[in-house]
């Protein structure tokens, strides 16, 4: 036999064997051309239920630095501990409008080492008191490798990674309020 020969029977052989596994149910290209293959990207995950609105906020950062956001009177205000001076503005509003958008980038299972994530003794914690009564505590370590967000430890101890952009703001003001001011001349 001529090669020409060869190289047509084992042509012919594949386009048999083509149309043979068009022909079965379901097959690879009917299940691509249908449109049952696409699926949606899934959209943002919250650490705080959406639905649900944000009572109070208590920020504590190791050693004598702490605050509590209150809404009970329609606004959200910083509730001042005796001596305590407290930053003026908005940012009581920003502050709770960026913990309720705080975005979920990860869930880190196993938990990573909490020695490499700064959760072995996290210098924030924060308690948000929910409009359902419940309450959610949680951590914040250290920033990823990758500086896009904060390592945090539930209550549950599972550990997550969450946006960087929306913690700044909380950890910012917790490195501003009661430190010690400049004392005049």
């Amino acid at each position: 036999m001529r090669r020409s020969t060869i190289v047509l029977l084992l042509l012919l052989l594949l386009l048999a064997g083509l149309y043979w596994s068009l022909q079965q149910p379901n097959n690879l290209i009917q299940r691509t051309l249908s449109g049952n293959a696409t699926a949606t990207p899934p959209g943002p995950v919250y650490l705080i239920d959406q639905a649900n609105n944000l009572v109070y906020i208590s920020l504590l950062q190791e050693g004598d630095r702490s605050l509590m956001l209150d809404q009970s009177s329609g606004s959200w205000q910083f509730l001042p501990a005796e001596g305590e001076t407290l930053p003026e503005g908005g940012l009581a509003e920003t502050v709770a409008s960026d913990l309720k958008a705080l975005r979920i980038l990860a869930r880190l299972d196993p938990p990573p080492d909490p020695v490499s994530t700064g959760l072995d003794s996290p210098l924030y914690h924060v308690s948000v008191g929910l409009a359902d009564g419940s309450t959610l505590t949680f951590q914040i370590g250290q920033k990823t490798v990758t500086q896009s967000g904060y390592y945090i430890k539930l209550e549950d101890g599972s550990v997550i990674v969450a946006n960087l952009n929306s913690l700044s703001s909380v950890i910012l003001l917790l490195q501003t309020v009661n430190s010690n001011p400049t004392p005049a001349p």
